[in-house]
């Protein structure tokens, strides 16, 4: 979906890593390999409203002109919400897009709220014949054709058709939580007219033309009656905001309008709406409820440990219950909470099923790295509102606790782990233990070590939340040294990651359409034969002259693109995460394996893939380290040591490999670890003179400690390509 992503930190922290525009220069590499070494989110607060604004009403309609009816556009003529976002005004238009709501219809004119999975348009005055305008109920998809517009602020399409696609494509929006975005309108204008929310709003006071205070208004100055729009005024977090009840969308016989009239000053609210513009936000309610006190995911990981907190959330697994307390995993759209020893009632924990939704009120708390909800009560919230989490896809993660720390209590699962061996306390190894040091028994917790990129990791099963009994627990007992396994778990933390385990499986294989290759095969295949493969992209190292250069990444494994075919157009299509088809040769250049001689195609098929950094500091050094060409890695720990140049001059970096060169030039620097001493390079057509990276390189100190990141790149043994330099603790 636009704009949210279950990664939405993760992928920020990528991002910053990466960098946010493509990287790649566009001058004209000699050789973009680098060369041999001959010449080597607080929001800002809205002020209170001062003059509300111009009522929303249309005027009193005359009769409308026969409309200027588009024709029917071919199939590749329809915008997706991004092209009609990008599109300038008072250009022709058309979208396919699903009725939400409709605010008035008159003489064969209709006003429409409607939305797809990317974002919403809202259509006003389209020729809508009445037998027509009867047939859009809420899900129905249509296809629109008109003028993009702008009225105050308020994006709109304008003279438009209606044609009602009947092909069993249906979507109603679920109203999305935008309350973390009140008063940062470049975020909010994001989800202009999208269905929202705004939670725990409280009543403050409309002033009227004469100076007297209420909870609402008819008309913005209270001018108005019943039957007018109502304005009402809410407060958050200091400050004030403006909604009205658009008495076209909702008129005085509906239950907002009645809701909204029943106000008082101080009520703590939740506000169902559409988000209109005018003049700025001018939200279109079409609900109000009282608010529950609850605060969002990211308010609750924001609270100071030990204070008191009040969340919504979806329960996905019970793990205990005991005199009257439960213990419970639960989540919402935005992440995990673990609710431990919670009063609960035998009745209310039967109830408890996976997807039910209820309030927790307690204190946030800590336990060796594990939040959770302490001291606290549950209550059933019956609004027939249901979240059965899908488990992420945290492969290649488990080094990078700052990642994993985002989705602490989360359904994750991991993938391709090998079963290494768990040692009890007398030295024996064996596949699993019972307790953490082998000393239990059958129904105690079970430990099993695993390892992903030569580094191992302990999971267990918690035989609280699956005891002996379960499948889950049988399953890892049968488990044997060496097998290959994916682990479907809670995020769980006990001074560190300490998963969960809910499930076990052989890991799946890796499946490719007809004609692309695995990894694997990838790998197997000779040098200057034909390959293609599937991947994505991680990084733009350069572009000139049709030909581009990529560093590209699956779940598996990375390929560097050299010089591959590839058309402005095309490159301007191109960003990170993108799928992209790659056909051409696997080629070797001073131990760096690539694709040359390569085409692209672009799969623009909505599957996207942005790869944590693995952690190579414990195989630096090591044969291993190969394995993982070309991925993007991090290094933690390093010491900068003295670079020589032709001269036998000291350096913290080098331009050139030799100091020979100057600004806008690769830079060299020297690191160690453990002794040995390894040559990092800042490649300049990967990251410029401008870059941040490159002018932290130049500040390096000898004798500095840093972590850094790159792309694991080879020249004649290791030579990491770094985009990303910070202190390490």
């Amino acid at each position: 979906m636009k704009k949210i992503v279950a990664l939405l930190l993760a992928l920020m922290l990528l991002l910053a890593i990466a960098g946010c525009a493509k990287g790649g220069s566009s001058a004209s590499p000699a050789n973009a390999a680098t060369p041999a070494p001959t010449e080597a989110p607080a929001p800002t607060e809205a002020p209170a409203p001062t003059e509300a604004p111009a009522p929303t009403e249309a005027p009193a309609p005359t009769e409308a002109p026969a409309p200027t009816e588009a024709p029917a556009p071919a199939d590749d003529e329809v915008m997706d919400w991004w092209d009609y976002h990008e599109a300038e005004l008072d250009t022709p238009v058309t979208v396919e897009t699903y009725v939400q709501d409709k605010q008035s219809w008159w003489d064969d004119k209709a006003n429409l709220y409607t939305q797809d999975e990317s974002g919403a348009y809202f259509i006003y005055e389209a020729y809508c014949p009445e037998e027509l305008f009867e047939q859009l109920v809420p899900g129905v998809k249509i296809r629109v054709s008109g003028y993009k517009s702008e009225w105050s602020g308020e994006v709109e399409i304008i003279d438009g058709t209606i044609e009602l696609i009947d092909d069993g494509d249906t979507f109603i929006a679920e109203p999305y939580d935008m309350t973390y975005a009140l008063g940062d309108e470049e975020t909010l204008i994001l989800f202009q007219n999208e269905r929202t929310l705004f939670r725990n709003m409280t009543v403050v006071p409309s002033v009227d033309a004469d100076g007297n205070e209420a909870p609402f208004l008819y008309k913005w100055n209270g001018s108005g009656e019943e039957g007018d729009d109502l304005y009402f005024n809410v407060e958050k977090d200091g400050g004030v905001y403006t909604f009205t009840v658009e008495s076209y969308l909702r008129d005085a016989d509906s239950q907002v309008y009645k809701d909204v009239k029943n106000l008082q000053i101080g009520d703590v609210i939740d506000i169902d709406c559409f988000l209109y513009w005018y003049e700025g936000m001018n939200p279109h309610v079409v609900g109000v409820k009282p608010g529950t006190g609850a605060i969002t995911y990211w308010e609750y990981i924001e609270a100071e440990l030990d204070t008191p907190v009040i969340v919504e959330t979806y329960v996905q697994d019970k793990q205990s219950w005991w005199e009257d307390k439960a213990t419970l995993y639960t989540m919402d759209e935005a992440g995990g909470y673990f609710i431990y020893n919670a009063e609960c009632s035998e009745e209310l924990y039967e109830q408890l099923t996976p997807g039910t939704k209820i309030l927790v009120k307690g204190y946030k708390s800590e336990w060796a790295g594990e939040i959770e909800i302490t001291d606290a009560t549950i209550e059933i919230m019956d609004d027939g509102d249901t979240y059965i989490a899908m488990p992420t896809d945290l492969t290649g993660s488990l080094s990078d606790e700052y990642i994993l720390s985002l989705f602490q209590n989360e359904l994750v699962d991991f993938r391709k782990l090998t079963v290494v061996p768990s040692v009890d306390a007398d030295g024996n190894e064996a596949p699993f233990l019972y307790k953490w040091n082998g000393t239990g028994a059958e129904g105690d917790d079970l430990y099993f070590n695993v390892e992903e990129d030569g580094v191992t990791y302990t999971f267990t099963v918690e035989s609280y939340l699956r005891g002996p009994d379960s499948q889950v627990y049988q399953d890892v007992k049968a488990l044997r040294i060496g097998d290959k396994i994916d682990v479907e778990c809670y995020l769980y933390w006990y001074e560190g990651v300490n998963p969960h385990v809910i499930s076990v499986a052989p890991a799946a294989p890796t499946v490719k359409p007809e004609g692309v290759m695995t990894y694997e095969e990838y790998m197997a295949a000779e040098l200057d034969s034909p390959v293609v493969v599937e991947t994505y992209i991680t990084d733009f190292q350069s572009w000139w002259d049709n030909k581009v250069t990529l560093y590209t990444q699956d779940e598996d494994g990375a390929y560097f693109i050299y010089n591959a075919e590839c058309s402005e157009e095309l490159y301007d299509e191109l960003y990170y995460g993108d799928k992209i088809r790659v056909t051409g040769y696997k080629s070797e250049w001073a131990g760096e394996i690539e694709i040359t001689d390569a085409t692209i195609e672009h799969i623009d098929d909505g599957d996207y893939y942005n790869p944590a950094p693995k952690d190579m500091t414990a195989l630096l050094g090591t044969d291993r380290l190969i394995e993982f060409q070309n991925q993007f890695v991090s290094f933690e720990g390093l010491t900068v040591e003295p670079s020589l140049d032709a001269d036998g001059n000291e350096a913290a970096f080098l331009y050139k490999w030799n100091g020979t060169g100057e600004e806008g030039d690769d830079l060299y620097f020297n690191v160690s670890l453990n002794g040995e001493t390894y040559t990092f390079t800042v490649e300049s057509y990967l990251r410029g003179p401008e870059e941040d990276v490159y002018q932290a390189v130049k500040e390096l100190k000898i004798g500095e400690k840093i972590n850094a990141y790159g792309y694991l790149y080879w020249y004649e043994g290791v030579n990491p390509h770094i985009i990303y330099i910070e202190p390490a603790e």
